[in-house]
């Protein structure tokens, strides 16, 4: 009896030892990745993965397989190995393509083990929390899209749900907030990435093509930071929106602008710098907002304040507030400036606009964006 349970223990030890080894062993086995290039277009939106597109086709499936667990919250997902580049460069894009991903960190790394790779993500918070976080921002997503007009075309929808960001929004940011499309949409406060991010999701929920853009912004002071803006796609062209700098909170906390909808690389090219990507052939000027709305002035003579004339008893007839327009160059720009402005022309035209004009409001403020040329008028 005795040597029986010797030879048992024996024989565990035995198929103990083998197992060991063969788990040893199997870490120095490659994974074989080859059936999931199958699932490399996995992307049930059918939008724009701008940065997915680039990637390597290691990179590819190591984003699929982390973005088709994350929400899960596992402690790491096998990957392809992949060089430190190709790592970060995927990471960016999981980050960069997904603005609805909020459980990660902007920091996680990959751990290798013999011939295996495995991704060990950073968390910000719990899962249920995470849960509990997502199901806010689809809501806040829907009460927005439950806006959008009725029959309307491409332009209206971009155009309302840029108006939408803005007003939800205030420039603010603390304690390391205001980053994600959470930040933004639920939390009503937002940096510069939390609008674009923002932006980004809702125009993804509408079938709008559009990634983000990072460089540096230059202020009207001169004074350059860190910025990040949208792209958008309308009819195969594209064009640059930046909804913060259109968000006016340091003027009245309602007042947006549309100064930066729909802009070209000449439009931008003064304060929008170190573009990436660089090279995004935003040459277009049809959807631009004063082209489209017929607010862009190549003179300014008799004829035009005919036409600003007729804008603002258009948007006093509306109920609406604020109307803007557009130069074309800076030497028209300046003489409307000091006819309209330094002259107090925007008086008489708002007489001949409505006579009763002056009974409904007391005064007409303006906000200038010398930069791009625009002009902001205010009934208050």
């Amino acid at each position: 009896m005795k040597k029986a349970c010797i030879l048992l223990i024996t024989a565990i030890l035995i198929w103990l030892f083998i197992l060991v080894k063969c788990v040893d062993f199997q870490m120095w086995i490659p994974t074989d990745f080859s059936q999931a290039e199958e699932q490399l277009t996995f992307d049930p939106q059918e939008r724009v993965l701008y940065y997915y597109s680039s990637l390597s086709a290691d990179g590819k499936i190591a984003y699929n397989r982390i973005l088709a667990q994350i929400r899960n919250h596992p402690d790491e997902i096998e990957i392809p190995v992949l060089s430190e580049e190709e790592f970060q460069k995927m990471f960016q894009a999981l980050s960069y393509d997904n603005p609805d991903l909020l459980c990660m960190q902007n920091e996680s790394q990959i751990v290798k083990r013999g011939a295996k790779a495995y991704f060990v993500p950073q968390y910000t918070c719990d899962r249920e929390t995470c849960n509990a976080n997502a199901a806010a921002l689809e809501s806040a997503v829907q009460e927005v899209l439950n806006g959008v007009p009725s029959n309307a075309d491409v332009y209206a929808i971009e155009l309302y749900l840029h108006d939408a960001v803005c007003a939800r929004l205030v420039y603010e940011t603390a304690d390391g907030s205001g980053y994600t499309a959470f930040d933004a949409l639920v939390g009503g406060r937002a940096v510069c990435e939390g609008y674009a991010r923002a932006f980004q999701l809702l125009l993804n929920r509408v079938g709008i093509q559009n990634y983000l853009v990072t460089g540096t912004g230059i202020n009207a002071t001169g004074e350059s930071e860190g910025h990040m803006w949208n792209l958008v796609i309308l009819e195969g062209q594209h064009y640059y929106v930046d909804a913060t700098w259109d968000d006016m909170d340091s003027v009245a906390i309602d007042r947006y602008s549309h100064s930066y909808f729909n802009v070209s690389d000449a439009d931008v090219q003064g304060n929008h710098l170190d573009m990436s990507p660089s090279d995004n052939q935003c040459i277009y000027e049809q959807y631009n907002y004063f082209v489209y709305e017929h607010l862009l002035f190549a003179e300014y003579n008799t004829a035009a304040r005919a036409r600003i004339e007729d804008t603002m008893k258009k948007a006093v007839q509306n109920g609406e507030k604020t109307f803007e327009i557009r130069f074309t160059n800076s030497e028209i720009y300046a003489e409307a400036f000091a006819d309209l402005i330094d002259n107090g022309e925007i008086y008489t035209l708002a007489q001949k606009a409505d006579r009763s004009f002056l009974k409904k409001y007391s005064d007409i403020m303006y906000v200038q964006d010398a930069q791009m040329l625009t002009i902001q008028f205010a009934f208050v």
